[in-house]
């Protein structure tokens, strides 16, 4: 027999559940318990229905979270290393891109999310290379952040040496620059993003006067590393940014 303390609907008061999970019906018997009421004739009814052979409650109940930080938690650790509203812009129109990115890859959206938008959170304070973004993976592996994170991190700066030698190290290095440029091209438009398209942001690339911080052969390369035509990625990139425009001030 095991006995299984259920804290619902009141976790000040619990009801006992016992049941004998190799019985030959494979439901637990109700022995007693201390609530009522119909919430707990819900549950009682749910724990009947459901099949309990070979499984551990103990286990299920007691198992840890892993260390993998949640999108959420990786949000507040960039606000706390970043004040600026436009890097923090920036790294918002990143994060929209990579989750895009994921969807179309079939990969990991909330890991993709966490690395555009944790891709620059050191750089308010540490912006001299090595420590951007050096000193920014240190805190992430301290907390525990996991190695194909960091290196994907740490790949977006070249200076790094450091391969992209996956999609998600090769997806952030493509998005990085291109998102800016995009920002830079929105925002002077009457209309932000709403209407911008493809040959405009081409347009501006050969202008070298505009935006003259975002290096162009960063983005020639990141296509090609990535395995995509320069057009399709910036109409990819229009069409993720737009979705999120509100956020990132381009409306």
């Amino acid at each position: 027999m095991v006995n299984i303390p259920i804290p619902f609907p009141n976790p000040n008061r619990p009801f006992l559940f016992s049941f004998s999970p190799f019985s030959e019906a494979e439901k637990p018997r109700l022995m007693s318990f201390e609530d009522g009421g119909p919430m707990m004739a819900t549950a009682v009814h749910t724990f009947l229905d459901f099949p309990l052979k070979n499984r551990d409650f103990q286990h299920d109940r007691e198992q840890p979270r892993n260390n993998r930080m949640t999108y959420q938690e990786a949000l507040e650790l960039m606000h706390e290393y970043t004040q600026s509203d436009a890097l923090r812009k920036h790294m918002y129109a990143v994060e929209t891109a990579m989750r895009a990115y994921a969807k179309k890859y079939g990969e990991d959206e909330e890991k993709w999310a966490v690395v555009g938008v944790l891709h620059d959170f050191d750089y308010e304070k540490y912006p001299n290379p090595p420590d951007h973004p050096g000193k920014g993976s240190e805190i992430l592996a301290q907390k525990g952040y996991p190695d194909d994170v960091r290196r994907a991190i740490l790949g977006h700066a070249d200076y790094m040496n450091v391969p992209r030698d996956t999609k998600l190290a090769q997806a952030l290095y493509a998005c990085d620059e291109l998102c800016g440029f995009i920002t830079a091209v929105s925002v002077i438009r009457p209309n932000k993003i709403a209407d911008l398209e493809v040959s405009s942001v081409k347009k501006k690339l050969k202008d070298k006067g505009f935006a003259r911080n975002v290096n162009r052969e960063d983005i020639q390369r990141g296509v090609q590393e990535l395995g995509v035509p320069l057009e399709e990625h910036i109409q990819f990139c229009i069409d993720a940014m737009r979705t999120d425009a509100a956020r990132l001030g381009l409306v």
